[in-house]
């Protein structure tokens, strides 16, 4: 079943259409595709199509039952790629595989600061990797990288692939560094994150990123700003459009009569130093409302009744209607 919605030029039609047909089709699911001999992989043909019937096979390893619609499969002792099939209706089938290991790496990371002063002599922070492999091993490889930081961030590691490397920031902010550990060409990943901060300067956060319709008011929470002290704070907000109401509160509402994209600003202060952070706002324009539904309808060559359609921006409709009929002409006027 299919719904049709024109947006081309902000239209809505209250349409469906029905399409039958004898289909059907096999789709496996299966978690994780990357094992050590022994360990279990979870199956699942729950988004096959039409199924009535399930049968799963596989040249090795072992099924626990291979004619539900969700079983495992226990690798076997040799390492290697595996294929496993699912069947349904005894017709349509899927495939995956699943690579086998000896054994995989675990990526370990550790961190002695996860809150780093830029104006403390000691503002570097220590990340440690303690990874090691299924069998208790050394991993081939291990690489740090910062994958998130503030977008004026120049954050460095002192060595990028030894198993202790030093943090260092010049800019306030959040920052997410990956360390990956690889053997056998299959690799782990474990995440650190490190806020930067000044000492006595309050954290601004202004919330997420929201999407809102015309005319209608959206809620930007700012209450996630704090003062490290313990210090009260004072909020300002501001945007670039739209209006904001109680602009010194920690939660303000937001709207705007035109769509466009919008920047929100809480600036955040203590008494002695200011902070600031911005939230994106998305304004759209609602699809009008159409309904299918014909009112007091009259039998006879003349079928007289009224449809229903607005729109909820409060913009004037236009409407265009358009009558199928399967014995006869039909005509509005």
């Amino acid at each position: 079943m299919t719904g049709e919605i024109d947006v081309s030029n902000d239209s809505s039609s209250d349409c469906v259409r029905l399409e039958v047909k004898p289909v059907s089709y096999a789709v496996i699911t299966g978690h994780p595709l990357q094992v050590k001999t022994g360990d279990d992989v979870h199956l699942s043909g729950f988004y096959s199509v039409g199924a009535e019937s399930y049968q799963w096979s596989s040249g090795n390893g072992l099924l626990t039952d291979a004619s539900a619609m969700e079983t495992l499969w226990t690798a076997p002792s040799t390492k290697g790629s595996y294929e496993i099939t699912l069947t349904i209706n005894g017709d349509e089938t899927d495939s995956i595989n699943v690579e086998v290991y000896d054994e995989l790496p675990i990526a370990i990371a550790t961190t002695d600061k996860t809150l780093v002063y830029l104006d403390d002599l000691d503002s570097s922070a220590v990340l440690t990797s303690s990874s090691i492999t299924t069998n208790n091993s050394a991993v081939d490889s291990i690489e740090w990288q910062i994958i998130d930081q503030p977008a004026v961030g120049s954050a460095t590691l002192s060595n990028t692939s030894s198993p202790v490397s030093h943090f260092n920031a010049t800019v306030v902010g959040d920052y997410t560094i990956q360390l990956t550990a690889s053997k056998d060409s299959v690799s782990d990943y474990s995440e650190l994150d490190i806020q930067v901060r000044e000492r006595g300067v309050p954290v601004a956060d202004a919330g997420s990123d929201i999407v809102t319709f015309r005319n209608q008011s959206a809620r930007l929470d700012g209450s996630g700003s704090h003062d490290l002290d313990g210090l009260p704070i004072m909020y300002t907000w501001s945007s670039d459009g739209g209006k904001l109401a109680q602009a010194t509160q920690a939660q303000v509402d937001f709207v705007s009569d035109t769509v466009g994209m919008f920047i929100a600003t809480v600036t955040v202060n203590n008494g002695s130093h200011s902070a600031t952070d911005d939230t994106t706002i998305t304004v759209r324009n609602r699809l009008p409302l159409a309904s299918d539904d014909f009112h007091n309808p009259l039998l006879g060559d003349v079928a007289a009744g009224y449809l229903h359609a607005f729109d909820s921006d409060g913009d004037p409709a236009f409407f265009k209607i358009v009558v199928a009929s399967f014995n006869q002409a039909a005509s509005f006027f």
